[in-house]
Protein backbone atom coordinates (compact mmCIF):
# COMPACT_ATOMS: atom_id res chain seq x y z
CA UNK A 1 0.00 0.00 0.00
CA UNK A 2 1.62 3.25 -1.10
CA UNK A 3 1.53 6.37 0.97
CA UNK A 4 1.10 9.55 -1.13
CA UNK A 5 1.30 13.24 -0.48
CA UNK A 6 0.59 16.02 -2.98
CA UNK A 7 3.15 18.86 -2.99
CA UNK A 8 2.73 21.96 -5.13
CA UNK A 9 6.02 23.56 -6.11
CA UNK A 10 5.68 27.31 -6.74
CA UNK A 11 8.00 27.22 -9.71
CA UNK A 12 6.04 24.44 -11.48
CA UNK A 13 2.97 24.96 -13.66
CA UNK A 14 1.27 21.81 -12.37
CA UNK A 15 1.04 20.14 -9.01
CA UNK A 16 3.22 17.09 -8.36
CA UNK A 17 2.26 14.30 -6.00
CA UNK A 18 5.00 12.25 -4.24
CA UNK A 19 4.83 8.49 -3.94
CA UNK A 20 6.80 6.09 -1.74
CA UNK A 21 8.29 3.71 -2.64
CA UNK A 22 9.16 4.46 -6.29
CA UNK A 23 7.45 2.42 -9.01
CA UNK A 24 7.88 2.22 -12.77
CA UNK A 25 6.70 5.38 -14.58
CA UNK A 26 3.52 5.47 -16.67
CA UNK A 27 -0.19 4.88 -16.26
CA UNK A 28 -1.19 2.80 -13.29
CA UNK A 29 -4.63 1.52 -12.34
CA UNK A 30 -5.28 1.65 -8.62
CA UNK A 31 -8.22 1.98 -6.25
CA UNK A 32 -10.64 1.93 -9.20
CA UNK A 33 -8.95 4.84 -11.01
CA UNK A 34 -5.95 5.61 -13.17
CA UNK A 35 -2.93 7.75 -12.31
CA UNK A 36 0.22 8.78 -14.09
CA UNK A 37 3.51 8.15 -12.27
CA UNK A 38 6.75 9.87 -13.16
CA UNK A 39 10.13 8.09 -13.09
CA UNK A 40 10.80 9.43 -9.62
CA UNK A 41 7.64 7.81 -8.30
CA UNK A 42 5.60 10.99 -8.08
CA UNK A 43 2.16 11.21 -9.67
CA UNK A 44 0.96 14.37 -11.42
CA UNK A 45 -2.24 16.25 -10.72
CA UNK A 46 -4.20 19.26 -12.07
CA UNK A 47 -2.73 18.91 -15.54
CA UNK A 48 -3.24 17.30 -18.93
CA UNK A 49 -1.25 14.16 -19.75
CA UNK A 50 -1.35 12.26 -23.01
CA UNK A 51 -2.74 8.75 -22.77
CA UNK A 52 -1.41 5.68 -24.56
CA UNK A 53 -3.55 6.63 -27.56
CA UNK A 54 -1.94 10.08 -27.69
CA UNK A 55 -5.08 11.91 -26.55
CA UNK A 56 -4.73 14.17 -23.48
CA UNK A 57 -6.34 13.17 -20.18
CA UNK A 58 -7.02 15.40 -17.22
CA UNK A 59 -5.47 14.45 -13.90
CA UNK A 60 -7.49 15.83 -11.02
CA UNK A 61 -6.31 17.19 -7.69
CA UNK A 62 -6.06 13.61 -6.39
CA UNK A 63 -4.03 12.56 -9.42
CA UNK A 64 -6.75 10.34 -10.87
CA UNK A 65 -7.81 10.57 -14.50
CA UNK A 66 -11.10 12.50 -14.81
CA UNK A 67 -13.99 10.76 -16.58
CA UNK A 68 -17.54 11.87 -17.47
CA UNK A 69 -17.14 15.28 -15.90
CA UNK A 70 -16.40 18.94 -16.44
CA UNK A 71 -12.81 20.08 -16.26
CA UNK A 72 -11.85 23.67 -15.51
CA UNK A 73 -8.34 24.52 -16.64
CA UNK A 74 -7.62 28.15 -15.79
CA UNK A 75 -10.66 30.05 -17.06
CA UNK A 76 -11.51 27.46 -19.72
CA UNK A 77 -14.00 24.63 -19.47
CA UNK A 78 -13.76 21.20 -21.08
CA UNK A 79 -15.77 18.03 -20.78
CA UNK A 80 -14.25 14.56 -20.72
CA UNK A 81 -16.25 11.46 -21.58
CA UNK A 82 -16.32 7.96 -20.13
CA UNK A 83 -12.97 7.22 -21.78
CA UNK A 84 -11.39 10.36 -20.29
CA UNK A 85 -11.00 12.02 -23.68
CA UNK A 86 -12.09 15.63 -24.28
CA UNK A 87 -15.20 16.25 -26.36
CA UNK A 88 -13.98 17.94 -29.55
CA UNK A 89 -15.90 19.62 -32.40
CA UNK A 90 -19.23 18.38 -31.15
CA UNK A 91 -22.47 19.28 -29.40
CA UNK A 92 -23.33 17.71 -26.06
CA UNK A 93 -26.40 18.00 -23.85
CA UNK A 94 -25.09 18.24 -20.30
CA UNK A 95 -25.86 19.49 -16.82
CA UNK A 96 -23.82 22.64 -16.17
CA UNK A 97 -20.68 22.66 -14.01
CA UNK A 98 -21.45 22.71 -10.30
CA UNK A 99 -20.31 26.31 -9.89
CA UNK A 100 -22.74 27.40 -12.61
CA UNK A 101 -25.85 25.73 -11.22
CA UNK A 102 -27.27 29.14 -10.32
CA UNK A 103 -28.00 29.73 -14.01
CA UNK A 104 -30.28 26.67 -14.05
CA UNK A 105 -29.97 22.93 -13.57
CA UNK A 106 -30.18 22.12 -17.28
CA UNK A 107 -29.42 20.03 -19.08
CA UNK A 108 -28.21 22.51 -21.70
CA UNK A 109 -26.64 22.11 -25.09
CA UNK A 110 -22.95 23.02 -25.29
CA UNK A 111 -20.58 23.19 -28.24
CA UNK A 112 -16.93 22.25 -27.92
CA UNK A 113 -14.31 23.55 -30.34
CA UNK A 114 -11.32 21.87 -32.05
CA UNK A 115 -9.20 21.98 -28.87
CA UNK A 116 -12.09 20.78 -26.73
CA UNK A 117 -12.65 24.17 -25.13
CA UNK A 118 -16.26 25.05 -24.40
CA UNK A 119 -17.30 27.88 -26.72
CA UNK A 120 -18.85 30.90 -25.01
CA UNK A 121 -20.38 34.33 -25.75
CA UNK A 122 -20.31 33.91 -29.50
CA UNK A 123 -22.23 32.97 -32.60
CA UNK A 124 -21.36 29.68 -34.25
CA UNK A 125 -22.54 28.48 -37.64
CA UNK A 126 -23.17 24.79 -38.22
CA UNK A 127 -24.75 23.29 -41.33
CA UNK A 128 -25.92 26.71 -42.52
CA UNK A 129 -27.59 27.61 -39.22
CA UNK A 130 -26.43 30.10 -36.60
CA UNK A 131 -26.47 29.39 -32.88
CA UNK A 132 -25.66 31.64 -29.95
CA UNK A 133 -23.68 30.32 -27.01
CA UNK A 134 -24.16 32.38 -23.85
CA UNK A 135 -21.55 33.58 -21.39
CA UNK A 136 -21.59 30.16 -19.71
CA UNK A 137 -21.52 28.36 -23.04
CA UNK A 138 -25.10 27.09 -22.99
CA UNK A 139 -26.97 27.35 -26.29
CA UNK A 140 -29.63 30.04 -25.88
CA UNK A 141 -33.20 29.94 -27.17
CA UNK A 142 -36.01 32.46 -27.52
CA UNK A 143 -35.37 36.21 -27.50
CA UNK A 144 -31.68 36.94 -26.88
CA UNK A 145 -29.12 39.76 -26.98
CA UNK A 146 -31.39 42.65 -25.99
CA UNK A 147 -34.27 41.05 -27.92
CA UNK A 148 -32.55 41.71 -31.26
CA UNK A 149 -32.40 38.01 -32.17
CA UNK A 150 -34.74 35.08 -31.81
CA UNK A 151 -33.61 31.47 -31.73
CA UNK A 152 -36.05 28.61 -32.06
CA UNK A 153 -36.39 25.49 -29.95
CA UNK A 154 -33.48 23.93 -31.85
CA UNK A 155 -31.36 26.99 -30.98
CA UNK A 156 -30.95 28.23 -34.55
CA UNK A 157 -31.51 31.92 -35.29
CA UNK A 158 -34.64 32.64 -37.32
CA UNK A 159 -34.53 34.82 -40.45
CA UNK A 160 -37.05 36.58 -42.68
CA UNK A 161 -40.65 37.15 -41.62
CA UNK A 162 -41.65 35.60 -38.31
CA UNK A 163 -44.89 35.66 -36.30
CA UNK A 164 -43.75 35.45 -32.67
CA UNK A 165 -44.74 36.07 -29.10
CA UNK A 166 -43.28 39.49 -28.33
CA UNK A 167 -41.03 40.00 -25.27
CA UNK A 168 -43.81 42.13 -23.75
CA UNK A 169 -46.53 39.60 -24.57
CA UNK A 170 -48.91 39.24 -27.49
CA UNK A 171 -48.16 37.86 -30.93
CA UNK A 172 -46.59 40.19 -33.49
CA UNK A 173 -44.81 40.06 -36.84
CA UNK A 174 -41.08 40.75 -37.16
CA UNK A 175 -38.47 40.70 -39.91
CA UNK A 176 -34.97 39.31 -39.37
CA UNK A 177 -32.05 39.74 -41.79
CA UNK A 178 -30.05 36.75 -43.14
CA UNK A 179 -27.80 36.88 -40.06
CA UNK A 180 -30.84 36.70 -37.79
CA UNK A 181 -30.87 40.30 -36.57
CA UNK A 182 -34.29 41.89 -36.10
CA UNK A 183 -34.97 45.11 -37.99
CA UNK A 184 -35.60 48.06 -35.67
CA UNK A 185 -35.70 51.81 -36.42
CA UNK A 186 -32.43 53.64 -35.93
CA UNK A 187 -31.72 56.26 -33.27
CA UNK A 188 -34.72 55.28 -31.15
CA UNK A 189 -37.31 56.51 -33.66
CA UNK A 190 -40.89 55.50 -32.91
CA UNK A 191 -41.47 54.27 -36.47
CA UNK A 192 -39.40 53.67 -39.60
CA UNK A 193 -39.92 52.36 -43.13
CA UNK A 194 -38.20 49.28 -44.50
CA UNK A 195 -38.34 48.01 -48.07
CA UNK A 196 -38.54 44.22 -48.21
CA UNK A 197 -38.89 42.25 -51.44
CA UNK A 198 -40.00 45.38 -53.29
CA UNK A 199 -42.66 46.47 -50.79
CA UNK A 200 -42.40 49.04 -48.00
CA UNK A 201 -43.46 48.31 -44.44
CA UNK A 202 -43.55 50.25 -41.18
CA UNK A 203 -41.95 48.97 -37.98
CA UNK A 204 -42.31 50.37 -34.48
CA UNK A 205 -39.49 51.07 -32.02
CA UNK A 206 -39.43 47.41 -30.90
CA UNK A 207 -39.24 46.13 -34.47
CA UNK A 208 -42.84 44.91 -34.63
CA UNK A 209 -44.71 45.34 -37.91
CA UNK A 210 -47.06 48.31 -37.64
CA UNK A 211 -50.46 48.90 -39.19
CA UNK A 212 -52.64 51.99 -39.40
CA UNK A 213 -51.33 55.56 -39.57
CA UNK A 214 -47.62 55.94 -38.86
CA UNK A 215 -45.64 59.15 -38.55
CA UNK A 216 -42.07 58.69 -39.80
CA UNK A 217 -39.17 61.13 -39.55
CA UNK A 218 -37.39 61.92 -42.83
CA UNK A 219 -33.66 62.53 -43.21
CA UNK A 220 -34.19 66.30 -43.17
CA UNK A 221 -35.90 66.05 -39.77
CA UNK A 222 -39.43 66.62 -41.03
CA UNK A 223 -42.22 64.12 -40.49
CA UNK A 224 -44.37 62.29 -43.01
CA UNK A 225 -47.54 60.32 -42.35
CA UNK A 226 -48.14 56.98 -44.08
CA UNK A 227 -51.00 54.51 -43.94
CA UNK A 228 -50.35 50.77 -43.64
CA UNK A 229 -53.87 49.44 -43.57
CA UNK A 230 -55.65 47.33 -41.02
CA UNK A 231 -53.93 44.51 -39.08
CA UNK A 232 -53.25 41.71 -41.51
CA UNK A 233 -52.80 44.01 -44.53
CA UNK A 234 -49.82 46.07 -43.41
CA UNK A 235 -48.48 47.13 -46.83
CA UNK A 236 -48.20 50.79 -47.77
CA UNK A 237 -51.42 52.36 -49.11
CA UNK A 238 -51.69 55.25 -51.55
CA UNK A 239 -54.42 57.50 -52.97
CA UNK A 240 -57.79 58.13 -51.35
CA UNK A 241 -58.36 56.19 -48.12
CA UNK A 242 -61.30 56.12 -45.74
CA UNK A 243 -59.93 55.07 -42.38
CA UNK A 244 -62.01 53.80 -39.48
CA UNK A 245 -60.67 54.93 -36.11
CA UNK A 246 -60.78 53.00 -32.84
CA UNK A 247 -63.93 54.82 -31.77
CA UNK A 248 -65.67 53.71 -34.97
CA UNK A 249 -65.67 57.09 -36.74
CA UNK A 250 -64.49 57.27 -40.34
CA UNK A 251 -62.09 59.89 -41.69
CA UNK A 252 -60.90 60.73 -45.18
CA UNK A 253 -57.21 60.79 -46.08
CA UNK A 254 -55.17 61.36 -49.24
CA UNK A 255 -51.71 59.96 -49.95
CA UNK A 256 -49.46 60.54 -52.96
CA UNK A 257 -47.97 57.79 -55.14
CA UNK A 258 -45.15 57.34 -52.63
CA UNK A 259 -47.62 56.90 -49.80
CA UNK A 260 -46.90 60.26 -48.16
CA UNK A 261 -49.81 62.13 -46.66
CA UNK A 262 -50.67 65.16 -48.80
CA UNK A 263 -50.61 68.73 -47.56
CA UNK A 264 -52.42 70.61 -50.31
CA UNK A 265 -55.73 71.47 -51.86
CA UNK A 266 -56.92 68.65 -54.10
CA UNK A 267 -60.27 68.41 -55.87
CA UNK A 268 -61.42 71.44 -53.90
CA UNK A 269 -60.62 69.86 -50.52
CA UNK A 270 -57.93 70.79 -47.99
CA UNK A 271 -55.65 68.02 -46.67
CA UNK A 272 -52.91 68.28 -44.08
CA UNK A 273 -50.45 65.38 -43.69
CA UNK A 274 -53.08 63.39 -45.52
CA UNK A 275 -56.01 64.22 -43.26
CA UNK A 276 -59.04 66.06 -44.62
CA UNK A 277 -59.61 69.34 -42.75
CA UNK A 278 -63.23 70.00 -41.87
CA UNK A 279 -65.42 72.38 -39.85
CA UNK A 280 -67.90 71.42 -37.17
CA UNK A 281 -71.36 71.13 -38.69
CA UNK A 282 -72.77 73.30 -35.95
CA UNK A 283 -70.46 76.17 -36.96
CA UNK A 284 -70.57 75.53 -40.75
CA UNK A 285 -67.15 77.11 -41.52
CA UNK A 286 -63.68 77.05 -40.04
CA UNK A 287 -60.56 79.13 -40.72
CA UNK A 288 -57.39 77.00 -40.82
CA UNK A 289 -53.77 78.21 -40.90
CA UNK A 290 -51.56 75.76 -42.80
CA UNK A 291 -47.78 76.14 -42.36
CA UNK A 292 -45.53 75.68 -45.39
CA UNK A 293 -42.00 76.47 -46.59
CA UNK A 294 -43.42 79.44 -48.48
CA UNK A 295 -45.13 80.77 -45.39
CA UNK A 296 -48.44 80.10 -43.64
CA UNK A 297 -51.67 80.20 -45.63
CA UNK A 298 -55.17 80.72 -44.27
CA UNK A 299 -58.00 78.71 -45.78
CA UNK A 300 -61.72 78.51 -45.08
CA UNK A 301 -63.22 75.00 -45.06
CA UNK A 302 -66.75 73.73 -44.61
CA UNK A 303 -68.03 70.62 -42.82
CA UNK A 304 -67.29 68.44 -45.87
CA UNK A 305 -63.69 69.68 -46.15
CA UNK A 306 -64.27 71.87 -49.23
CA UNK A 307 -62.51 75.20 -49.30
CA UNK A 308 -64.64 78.26 -50.13
CA UNK A 309 -63.28 80.06 -53.20
CA UNK A 310 -64.14 83.64 -54.17
CA UNK A 311 -66.98 83.78 -51.71
CA UNK A 312 -68.23 85.84 -48.81
CA UNK A 313 -69.94 83.59 -46.31
CA UNK A 314 -71.39 83.85 -42.83
CA UNK A 315 -70.83 81.27 -40.13
CA UNK A 316 -73.64 80.19 -37.80
CA UNK A 317 -72.07 82.29 -35.05
CA UNK A 318 -72.25 85.37 -37.29
CA UNK A 319 -68.57 85.66 -38.38
CA UNK A 320 -68.24 86.95 -41.97
CA UNK A 321 -65.43 85.46 -44.09
CA UNK A 322 -64.21 86.57 -47.52
CA UNK A 323 -61.93 84.39 -49.71
CA UNK A 324 -60.17 84.83 -53.05
CA UNK A 325 -60.40 82.60 -56.12
CA UNK A 326 -57.79 80.19 -54.70
CA UNK A 327 -59.61 79.82 -51.41
CA UNK A 328 -57.17 82.00 -49.46
CA UNK A 329 -58.87 83.89 -46.65
CA UNK A 330 -58.88 87.66 -47.32
CA UNK A 331 -60.95 89.22 -44.54
CA UNK A 332 -62.71 88.32 -41.31
CA UNK A 333 -65.58 90.62 -40.37
CA UNK A 334 -64.11 93.18 -42.76
CA UNK A 335 -60.60 93.09 -41.30
CA UNK A 336 -57.65 91.87 -43.38
CA UNK A 337 -56.66 88.28 -42.59
CA UNK A 338 -53.07 88.86 -43.78
CA UNK A 339 -50.64 87.99 -40.98
CA UNK A 340 -53.39 86.55 -38.79
CA UNK A 341 -53.32 82.98 -37.42
CA UNK A 342 -56.37 80.79 -37.01
CA UNK A 343 -56.94 77.16 -36.07
CA UNK A 344 -53.99 74.80 -36.48
CA UNK A 345 -54.71 71.93 -38.84
CA UNK A 346 -56.12 68.75 -37.34
CA UNK A 347 -53.27 66.24 -37.04
CA UNK A 348 -53.68 62.66 -38.28
CA UNK A 349 -54.61 60.13 -35.62
CA UNK A 350 -51.26 58.38 -35.85
CA UNK A 351 -50.06 55.47 -33.74
CA UNK A 352 -47.93 56.38 -30.74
Amino acid sequence: MKKTICAAALFLVSLTCLSFPSLASGWTVEDGGTRWYNKDGNYSCNMWKNGEDGAPRWLGSDGYEAVSTWVKDGDKYYYVGEDGRKLVNTWAELAPPAEEKSSGSGPFWYLFGPTGKRLESRWEERDGKRYYLGENGAMETGWILDNLYYTGEDGSAVTGWQHLESPEGGEKDYWFNPKGKKYVPEDGEAFALKRIDGSRYCFDADGALASGLCRVRKKDGSYVVYYFGEPGEEELHTGLQRITLEDGTEEEYRFDKNGEGLTEVLNGKLYYNGKLQTAERAERYRAVTVPSDEGARNYLVDAAGHIRKGRTVLSRSGVRYETDADGILLTVDGRSAAGMSFDSPDEPDVRT
